[in-house]
């Protein structure tokens, strides 16, 4: 595993990790976002195992290999994630700015945000205003 883990087989990166029995802390669960697209998954796993022991790394892909500019990295430890993000937050990775936060499901993110109705006008004149919108 430590050998063959996140090498290119046939072209595409394969990843390795133990089977585990006990389920993840979703605290120490990362998301990060605007990933420089030649960064490959071992870049991503090195970029991250100074700050704690990762229990899963993934890189997107799109279907041809390519990056999709974000990944997940998945710590044993909840200090380990949030030293992670204190310390990469932000920072210039390339030419890109990463972005770097404690990744939720779609279904906690939407319970913890406002709802909005989005309403379209059309054919408004030119010169209204947003006072008069």
């Amino acid at each position: 595993m430590r050998e063959m883990n996140n090498e290119t087989i046939n072209g595409k990166q394969i990843v390795l990790n133990k089977k585990k029995e006990q389920d993840f802390d979703s605290k120490a669960n990362i998301i990060v976002r605007n990933l420089p697209k030649n960064m490959d998954q071992k870049g991503l796993m090195e970029l991250f195992q100074q700050y704690g022991k990762i229990g899963s790394c993934k890189l997107e892909v799109f279907t041809d290999g390519n990056s999709r500019g974000f990944g997940y990295v998945q710590f044993l430890e909840q200090k380990s994630a949030d030293d992670a993000i204190a310390a990469l937050k932000n920072t210039m990775i390339g030419e890109n700015v990463i972005s770097v936060a404690i990744h939720s499901k779609k279904d906690e993110r939407e319970a913890q945000s406002e709802k909005f109705t989005n309403l379209f006008v059309r054919n408004l004149p030119t010169n209204y205003t947003e006072d008069q919108l």
